[in-house]
């Protein structure tokens, strides 16, 4: 019985919003470029050709039924793509790839220091996650 006026309690609170939302983690950025690639098991492939959109991201609002996009691009035969004139600010990049979205949350804060676009993998691993890996140069 107890547990019983425990999830009661718990589903009320979360129906009147009491439970905050966990805001999604983001991927800190300083330019807005890459090669869009897909994780196989005989390697990382490029994918062309594919859709890559950017919108701005507002706290505790899911992407992006209900979103403008800001601006979309297309994969290049390597995969590369580039958004230009973007301002600072907290976005969501979503690629589409066989039909289906993969989503990421991004903090863009261009940089003077940054290094090229090359540097940049966007990545969509063996289980559909959408991740960036960034190659480093130690000196």
């Amino acid at each position: 019985m107890r547990r019983i006026v425990l999830i009661a309690i718990a589903a009320f609170l979360a129906s009147c919003g009491m439970f905050a939302q966990m805001p999604p983690s983001s991927t800190k950025v300083d330019r807005l470029c890459g090669y869009l690639v897909s994780e196989k098991q005989t390697g990382r492939e490029s994918i062309p050709n594919a859709k890559v959109a950017l919108y701005s991201r507002l706290q505790n609002i899911d992407c992006c039924r209900l979103m403008d996009e800001l601006a979309l691009v297309q994969t290049k035969k390597d995969g590369k793509s580039e958004f230009k004139r973007i301002s600072e600010g907290a976005y969501w990049i979503v690629a589409v790839v066989e039909g289906r979205e993969h989503k990421m949350a991004i903090d863009f804060a261009p940089s003077k220091e940054a290094q090229g676009c090359s540097w940049n993998l966007y990545t969509i691993d063996r289980n559909g996650n959408f991740i960036l890996m960034t190659y480093v140069t130690i000196s």
